[in-house]
Parts: C-alpha cells; structure tokens; sequence
C-alpha cells in the first residue's frame, strides 16, 4: 500500500491541526478568559482534558515531520525551490495578517484584563510601524505568540537542501546519530546555555531565542521526514501493523493510546521523532477504519494551514469573540465552539481570495504574465 498519498497527508493535518486546537484550548488554562474551563474526568489538582490538551503539542512534530517529508517527495530528483517554497509560505501567512491585523487594532484594542496571563490581552493597545513591518515578515510574533511556528518553518526550508543532501549521503547509522545529535542540541544544550551562561542578555538575542530554545526535538523531527522520505521505515511500520489481521484497528487504537501514556507520563516529547512517523501511519488507517471522523479530518485538513494562523484569535485575543467559545466554562463545549468557528473563519479567507482572484483586475494580470512568459519563451 502506498502511504501517505495526498488524501492521507490531509487527513494528518486534519487530525494535526484538530490536537492544536485542542493544546491551545485546554493545556493553558491562565490564557483562558474569565476563569477558564471545567471537566468532567478530575485528574490530581486539575482535569483530564488538561492532560489531553498537553499531548496536543504532538501537532508541531507532526507538521515538522509532514513538511520535510513532503518535500524530499515533492523535488526527489529535481532541485528545490527555496524562493518558490518561502513565497507560497509567506502568501499564505499574509492573506490572513492583512484580514485579522486590522481587524485586532480597530475591534480589539484596549480590552482590559480578561485572563490570568495578562500579556494576552493587551496585544493591540499600541500600533507602532516597526512593529508592523516587523510582524509582517514574521521576524516578530508579538501580534500572535502562536505564529512563532512559522519563523521556525522557514529555518527548516533554508536548511532542506543541506538535511536532503545528507540524507543522500549518509548511512542509515549515520542518520540515526544525526537525529539523536540535533534532538539533544535543541532540546536539552542550546536552551540550557540561553538560561545559564547568558544571563539577562538573552532578552536581546531574538534569533537565538527563537531558533535553538524551543526545548523540543521539532527540528529533528523535520529531518527525520525527509530520511524518512528515503528509506522505507513507513512501510515498515504499516507491515508491522499487518499481523495484526483483523485486529489491526484495535491495535492501532491502542498503539495510540500508549503514544499518549508514553509522551505524556514516562518517556516525554523527546521521542517526538519515533512517535510522529508512527502517527502517520495510524492516523490515516484510523480515519479509514471509521469514515465519519475521517471526513471531518479531511476538511480541516484542507483548511489547515488557514485554522493555524486564525484560531488562537478566537482562543486568546478577540475578548468579543473569545467569550462565546468559552460562555459555557466546559472544556469540550468550548473546544466544539472554536473548532467550528476557527473552521468557518478559515473557510470565508479561503473563499475570499478565492473570489478576489477572479476579479478582473486579478484576472487580468494573471494574463498579462502569462502572455509575457510566453513572449519570453518565443524569443529563445
């Protein structure tokens, strides 16, 4: 069986992008307005879907993964685009800053004090034009903290010709030491030099901070998409699952479930790299074996990248907006309330620029370069 194909790529990011929502819901309940949430399940001094929503950082490492995965698929034999790929990134960044920026400064500036972390809720007192500049190239998160991804994901596609090259080149030992090597670096010995030998001169090394003191192995996971997209590991993983014979689905649900218990209570996110190839073998077979939450991992997938952007929003930022997801003060309720609403934002910026392209100013530009590219092509 051919694994992860277009449609099982979309059902990742749909499944990746729902545990985002999930993390950003229910894992930090000082961001939440007025109070936070309630559960149902106790677990020690808080609830369960807390515990749940931690295990919703998984969606980073599965992103990383998917992403230098897709790209050693995308331009296997060819060579890469880096301008192309960082265009299409930004694009997409912008459609939606030039919609929700002037939005959060006319609608949501000066809302007071809403939530415990009050640093979520003056992001738009102050407009200044640097920071704008700033935030617009992604240099700076200030406007969204949930954007930092981005600055992030671009490092990766500067470095994607270097990590292909290696993955070329190396032996599979050789590529196991390299993950191992880039996991500890970024996860254990840059942040802790920030922290212990720079003192309060970190406050200035934005670069530095933002590029090696994540504490996580998303980086190494990154590179283990694209080794990954060399070797046949996937397959392996997928043949593995096949002795299972009927019971395949029940054992993929329980191979699920101990990715949750491991992550979260014994062997932590630093096996990020062994638990994300394995959830992209099991999710898209989960999503096979019970269609409807494969349907609605399918839309969300499609919007992905758009959820990403708008979600936290709703979640954090827009005080109007952000007490109907949580008017309930009940974790799943909320949760349901700004999955449909993150979706339905998501869908409309899609539509809209889908319907300013077809304008006739749009249109006929489009024309105008592809005529000029064809005059190009004539005078050779």
């Amino acid at each position: 069986m051919k694994l992860l194909t277009k449609n099982d790529t979309r059902i990742i990011k749909g499944a990746a992008v729902i545990l985002m929502l999930m993390h950003h819901m229910w894992a930090f309940q000082e961001r939440i307005a007025d109070g936070g949430l309630k559960g149902l399940i106790p677990l020690g001094d808080t609830y369960f879907f807390v515990f749940i929503g931690h295990f919703g950082k998984i969606c980073v490492p599965l992103f990383f993964f998917l992403g230098g995965y897709g790209l050693a698929k995308r331009y296997a034999g060819t060579k890469f685009d880096t301008l192309g790929r960082l265009k299409k990134l930004y694009i997409s960044y912008w459609k939606v800053f030039i919609i929700f920026i002037p939005i959060a400064f006319i609608f949501f500036g000066n809302q007071g004090v809403y939530a415990v972390d009050a640093s979520f809720c003056g992001r738009y007192n102050v407009f200044s034009l640097k920071e704008l500049v700033l935030n617009f190239l992604a240099i700076y998160d200030t406007y969204n903290y949930e954007w930092w991804f981005l600055r992030c994901y671009v490092l990766m596609i500067l470095c994607f010709p270097l990590v292909r090259y290696a993955s070329g080149k190396c032996r599979p030992a050789a590529k196991f030491l390299i993950i191992l090597i880039i996991t500890v670096l970024f996860g254990k010995v840059f942040p802790d030099i920030w922290y212990a030998f720079l003192g309060e001169a970190r406050q200035g090394n934005l670069i530095y901070d933002s590029f090696f003191c994540m504490g996580e192995p998303f980086y190494a996971c990154f590179v283990m998409g694209v080794f990954c997209a060399g070797n046949d590991l996937l397959d392996r993983i997928s043949a593995f699952l096949d002795r299972a014979g009927k019971l395949r689905t029940a054992a993929e649900i329980l191979l699920f479930l101990a990715v949750i218990i491991l992550r979260q209570v014994f062997l932590s996110k630093y096996f990020d790299v062994i638990y994300a190839p394995l959830l992209c073998v099991l999710i898209p077979d989960l999503a096979r074996s019970f269609p409807g939450l494969g349907k609605i991992f399918d839309a969300f997938g499609k919007e992905s990248t758009n959820i990403w952007f708008i979600h936290s929003f709703f979640c954090y930022y827009f005080y109007g907006i952000v007490k109907i997801v949580v008017v309930t003060h009940w974790a799943v309720p909320s949760f349901v309330t700004l999955a449909v609403m993150s979706y339905a934002a998501a869908r409309l910026v899609t539509l809209f620029w889908q319907k300013m392209s077809s304008l006739h100013i749009f249109a006929a530009l489009k024309d105008r370069r592809t005529g000029q590219a064809a005059g190009d092509t004539g005078e050779h």
